[in-house]
């Protein structure tokens, strides 16, 4: 009886869940990335296609975290793409150290190592962009402005990279990896 109760509840904020990512991706698509193009700033349209990227990486990958083994791939492999757009655009037109960049490659690495499965593929993405980020700030401290973030901002979302290298890093020794 215990189990039925809790297999219906499950199922039950699952499906919840569910609904919520697929209402918000929605309206990421059809709504807040058509949007961009009548923003006039070049670079607040770049740093909000980034943000907009991530965030559909990320409930992307909540529906990947809570679907079925059998239909993960598609999920998953839509989530690879929102990030890696994402991040070629932050590569391509932001600083390594700046809010946007770091923080599609916090939660792309998680994607990587948590739904992927693959710690290797996490570790190479965090360890680049925490490197790059690192060399940046060091190069470039007098001169940061506000709108990448401030000092503060990176490198409280560089410790959380390297948080989870550590992490990541540690349970790969202890099984052997």
């Amino acid at each position: 009886m215990r189990e039925r109760v809790s297999n219906e509840f499950r199922m039950k904020v699952e499906a919840r869940i569910k609904d919520v990512c697929h209402r918000f991706l929605d309206v990421v698509e059809s709504e807040l990335l058509p949007s961009l193009a009548h923003e006039a700033d070049e670079e607040e349209k770049v740093r909000e296609m980034v943000r907009l990227l991530k965030v559909k990486g990320d409930y992307l990958r909540y529906l990947a975290e809570i679907t079925p083994n059998a239909e993960v791939d598609e999920v998953a492999e839509a989530a690879a793409q929102a990030y890696n757009a994402g991040l070629q655009i932050s590569k391509a037109h932001l600083t390594p150290s700046s809010r946007e960049s770091l923080g599609i490659v916090l939660n792309f690495s998680v994607f990587l190592h948590d739904v992927m499965n693959d710690r290797d593929a996490a570790l190479k993405v965090a360890n680049e962009a925490f490197e790059s980020a690192m060399e940046e700030i060091v190069e470039s401290k007098e001169t940061r402005s506000e709108a990448d973030g401030g000092l503060s901002d990176a490198t409280l979302i560089m410790q959380m990279i390297r948080d989870n290298m550590d992490v990541w890093k540690k349970a790969g020794k202890k099984s052997g990896a």
